[in-house]
């Protein structure tokens, strides 16, 4: 089975529905790296901590969210703390916000959206 990485680099090139769905398998096993500030956060979910958030439609969210340390731009990771978290556990965080209109996956790079349809199965916690 081809790597996260490797998918990524493919879908970059070519991006397409298809390449997005290839990549679901390895997400589902994959560690990201989720952009975050102390503080109050507007929803328990995310234990005291405010996720960074792209302005997505209707007053909408879309959280950012890296595969590798690499994909993050040093100037934007100076600005964050990030949790390194397994795929399932970024859904059920995300998917916990009423705001949240989807994920974008190594947003400088890939730009590979997911919404929340999408990331509804990775959330539910493993049996």
């Amino acid at each position: 089975m081809e790597s996260l990485a490797q998918l990524l680099r493919q879908y970059q090139r070519h991006p397409s529905p298809a390449a997005a769905r290839r990549m679901l398998p390895a997400l589902a096993g994959a560690q990201l790296f989720w952009p975050v500030t102390p503080g109050a956060s507007e929803d328990a979910a995310q234990g005291g901590l405010r996720p960074d958030t792209i302005p997505g439609p209707e007053g909408q969210v879309l959280y950012p969210a890296f595969s590798a340390q690499e994909q993050i731009p040093a100037d934007y990771g100076a600005r964050f703390t990030f949790l390194h978290l397994p795929f399932s556990e970024l859904c059920r965080a995300a998917l916990g916000d009423p705001r949240f209109a989807g994920l974008v996956l190594d947003p400088f790079t890939a730009k590979l959206f997911l919404p929340p349809e999408v990331l509804g199965p990775f959330a539910t916690p493993a049996q």
